[in-house]
């Protein structure tokens, strides 16, 4: 389970990056990556905790064209029903990820064109 934001173009972008300075691959995951753990604490803050389990799960990984910040895992495995509900369960959603997400995207996105426009002013 993970909360995204997606971009347009960013594809096209990467591989224009790419072409302009081959060695920018590693720095556009690294700024994915930077980007997806600034919102890991938020996530921690908003997250319902009664073991501390699904808290201490929340955590954030990078690739060349995405930054995902997850949560849950094999011995966690009640990450998706806490966070989309289960009303089967009447567990109702608590979708901790999401909120993390909505409360800083505009700060994100401009986050992200900033450090994009610094590799291509610096590559030019």
């Amino acid at each position: 389970m993970a909360a995204s934001i997606t971009v347009e173009g960013l594809n096209k972008t990467i591989r224009t990056l790419r072409k302009i300075d081959a060695n920018m691959g590693p720095e556009i995951k690294s700024i994915n990556l930077e980007l997806a753990e600034s919102l890991v604490p938020v996530a921690k803050s908003l997250v319902p905790v009664r073991s501390g389990r699904l808290r201490d799960s929340i955590r954030a990984s990078g690739q060349q064209r995405t930054g995902v910040v997850r949560a849950g895992k094999k011995s966690v495995p009640y990450a998706g029903p806490i966070h989309f509900g289960w009303p089967a369960r009447s567990i109702r959603p608590q979708p901790f990820l999401y909120d993390a997400l909505d409360s800083r995207r505009s700060e994100i996105m401009s986050q992200y064109v900033d450090r994009v426009q610094k590799l291509i002013d610096r590559s030019i």
